[in-house]
């Protein structure tokens, strides 16, 4: 029977059941009672529905198989609910006696879920819908990922840069660049904003044993004397030729730095025999070459730039038909650090007589601290080899205000030594651009 009954109508029940003694009913209490030929139902004693399970679940006699089971439920009223038993003894319930659970989809709750479905298409969207205007809103998610896939070209954050390929990315520019590159490519050809390649040559074509015996690696022979403070630089060639006009270098290019150790540049028109003062002031030279030359396109004699100033020393020279100088040492300016991938030596014997050893130091003087630190010293004996190269697993890095030099010593007279270095003159991170 699939009916809710009160406790009064069990009873009328089962008075009406033949054989009574055969039903048993499980009341709100959750006790077994079995009805009674007197009328009344009387509680199993020491038993109760759950036991009856677990003596179901164990495959234990069960008394009460195939017998009807009224079932209490916790509803306050103490109305039951008429449960079927298998023959196994497991408790059945027909789906038409339980209550279906709340916002189940009836049939008048159907009307609900259609529109629940349409509200949802709605909210995705279709294709033609156009990308949302605001970051805020009631708009479809197809309208805020087109929307979103705006927004992704222009993120500012980490700024992944779309620049044309010829663009300069600074040095400490919070960015990815997209363009396949080469960091020391990119150097080179000017596209990292505050970094310069310098390959710097040099060589001294006689060095003797006289006195030291020892020689800056420079064109000009001798011992490089630095200036101690900034002067105008007086540029003049030992040919008529390397003149404005004329068929050698007409004007050449002055690369250095300045009294405070800041980079600068000059282009002086050449006047021949007849020296020319530099309109700026110097403090040390970097590079001087032929800027415009003549027919000859050279130069035709020696172009020499001397200090105005503090003992007029030379302190730039181009070789008669070279177009640069030939000097092994570079000012780092202010601010900037300079990081040296390799240093490559060699050294012979021009004249006759025994092969010479010829010693090779690098030094770093600074001005920041007033000293000189030798950084390199490299022995190389002519008769088993004619140089010596160095190439650091990590950039051998010199700091800002300083003058990187090579000087070599030999033992025996007419000793040619060239060196050469190359490496990345960088802005320190530490500053801003």
């Amino acid at each position: 029977m699939n009916v809710v009954l009160s406790k009064a109508e069990i009873e009328l029940l089962w008075s009406t059941k033949t054989a009574q003694e055969n039903y048993v009913y499980v009341c709100e209490d959750g006790f077994i009672y079995k009805g009674q030929t007197d009328g009344t139902l009387q509680r199993v004693p020491n038993t109760n529905y759950d036991d009856w399970v677990k003596q179901r679940n164990a495959n234990q006699t069960i008394p009460y198989r195939n017998k009807t089971i009224i079932q209490g439920t916790s509803i306050s009223d103490g109305n039951i609910l008429d449960i079927k038993v298998s023959n196994n003894g497991i408790p059945l319930m027909e789906v038409s006696s339980s209550s279906l659970p709340t916002g189940a989809a009836i049939e008048t709750k159907q009307d609900i879920g259609n529109a629940s479905l349409s509200n949802l298409n709605v909210n995705l969207g279709a294709k033609a819908d156009v990308p949302a205007s605001t970051d805020i809103g009631t708009f479809s998610l197809i309208s805020l990922f087109k929307r979103v896939l705006q927004k992704l070209t222009t993120i500012q954050s980490n700024q992944i840069i779309n620049t044309p390929m010829d663009s300069v990315l600074a040095q400490n520019f919070s960015s990815i660049s997209v363009r396949p590159t080469d960091y020391h490519y990119e150097v080179s050809l000017g596209k990292r904003q505050g970094n310069t390649t310098w390959n710097k040559f040099g060589y001294n074509s006689d060095i003797d044993t006289a006195g030291t015996g020892t020689e800056t690696i420079w064109s000009a022979g001798g011992i490089f004397s630095r200036m101690t403070a900034a002067a105008t630089l007086s540029v003049v060639s030992t040919s008529l030729d390397d003149d404005n006009g004329g068929t050698g270098a007409n004007s050449i290019i002055i690369y250095g730095i300045d009294a405070n150790w800041d980079t600068q540049i000059e282009i002086v028109m050449l006047d021949g025999t007849t020296p020319v003062i530099t309109t700026n002031t110097w403090l040390g030279v970097n590079r001087m070459s032929v800027y415009l030359a003549g027919t000859n396109g050279v130069n035709v004699g020696n172009i020499n730039a001397t200090a105005t100033g503090g003992g007029s020393t030379l302190q730039a020279s181009i070789p008669t038909g070279e177009g640069s100088t030939q000097q092994s040492f570079l000012f780092v300016s202010r601010n900037h650090k300079f990081l040296v991938d390799f240093f490559i030596g060699n050294c012979e014997k021009t004249g006759g007589g025994a092969s010479p050893k010829v010693r090779f130091k690098g030094w770093v003087y600074s001005a920041v601290s007033n000293s000189k630190y030798l950084i390199l010293n490299k022995l190389v004996d002519t008769s088993s080899t004619g140089g010596f190269e160095f190439r650091p697993s990590q950039p051998f890095v010199i700091g800002e205000r300083s003058l990187l030099y090579y000087e070599a010593t030999t033992d025996a007279n007419d000793t040619f030594v060239s060196l050469m270095f190359s490496g990345i003159l960088v802005l320190d991170s530490g500053v801003g651009i």
